[in-house]
C-alpha cells in the first residue's frame, strides 16, 4: 500500500535571535501522522530534534551560538504509513 503523503510547516518563536538565544522551533504535519521532525540549517547541521508528535506538532528548543542568519527547515521523518516531507525554509 503507498504511504500517505505529507505536508511539513514550521514555525520560528524569533526570527531575530541575539548571540545566546534560545529559540524554539515548532513543526506540524498534515494530516495526522507519527514521528519526529529534525530542523537542520543551509550547511546540513542538525538544530535540534523534537520528541514524538502529538497531535501531528512538536516542538524543540535550538540555542543561537553564532552571528549571522541561518535558514532553517523542518524535515519529518516519516512513518510505516506516512512519507516524509521537508518544509520551506525560514531565515532566523
Amino acid at each position: 500500500k503507498a504511504k500517505t503523503a505529507t505536508t511539513t510547516t514550521q514555525t520560528v518563536s524569533n526570527v531575530n535571535p541575539a548571540i545566546g538565544d534560545t529559540v524554539t522551533l515548532s513543526a506540524s504535519v498534515s494530516p495526522t501522522a507519527t514521528g519526529t521532525v529534525t530542523f537542520k540549517d543551509s550547511s546540513n547541521n542538525t538544530l535540534c530534534t523534537t520528541s514524538a508528535l502529538s497531535s501531528s506538532t512538536a516542538s524543540c528548543s535550538w540555542s543561537n551560538n553564532s552571528a549571522g542568519v541561518k535558514t532553517i527547515r523542518a524535515i519529518y521523518s516519516g512513518s510505516s504509513t506516512h512519507s516524509a516531507s521537508t518544509s520551506s525554509t525560514a531565515d532566523v
